[in-house]
């Protein structure tokens, strides 16, 4: 999916988990394990999970020639390059952004129930979402651009709104006024959340 690419890859997942309801996974997804187009059909995508670089993937000590469906070891996707392993090893990798999004999401079950609504943004390459829960709310952006963007939102209650997810570290913070000002890099993605008793 997205030919591999990692950002585009990890923007897709913080919108997934950025949206009301709940976010729905395929396994492999989380190290961006691709699929094998020679099966037929269904079976391109039910390729054995790829946990190691080792022989089988670490799916099975058994003979690979042995499985059901075979496991990818060839081209950009086998198993050897992308597998869970060696994506535990390196802290920007997919797996690494995609488990920093899922646990903020679990911080924050609002963002599944709380009444929401978009926020105006003067860039039509970057989504806002305003969650209002009983006792706290929260705020994500997207950009969907694969340049930097500086934009302008509107609507956004004064209060006191911490960082609480990003796709890089950003040295701007979210001050409320009238208007709010904030930076977001290329298929970036920000969220922020502050109690309700500090809004005013």
């Amino acid at each position: 999916m997205l030919n591999g690419d990692q950002k585009r890859l990890a923007l897709c997942h913080a919108v997934l988990f950025s949206l009301p309801g709940v976010p729905v996974m395929r396994y492999g997804d989380e190290i961006g394990m691709g699929d094998d187009l020679d099966l037929e059909e269904r079976y391109a995508v039910r390729t054995p999970m790829q946990w190691a670089p080792s022989q089988g993937g670490g799916f099975s000590d058994a003979d690979p020639q042995s499985f059901i469906a075979p496991i990818i070891d060839h081209g950009p996707y086998r198993y050897q390059k992308i597998n869970v392993a060696d994506s535990l090893l390196h802290r920007n990798s997919l797996l690494h952004r995609i488990i920093d999004i899922a646990n903020t999401r679990s911080e924050f079950p609002e963002i599944a129930v709380a009444p929401f609504h978009l926020i105006a943004i003067d860039d039509d390459a970057v989504l806002g979402i305003y969650y209002e829960a009983e006792d706290r709310s929260i705020l994500t952006f997207v950009n969907f651009s694969d340049k930097p963007v500086t934009f302008t939102a509107r609507g956004i209650r004064h209060a006191t709104w911490t960082a609480c997810l990003a796709d890089k570290r950003y040295e701007d913070a979210l001050v409320c006024g009238k208007t709010v000002e904030l930076n977001i890099g290329g298929y970036g993605y920000r969220w922020f959340w502050t109690n309700r008793s500090a809004l005013r």
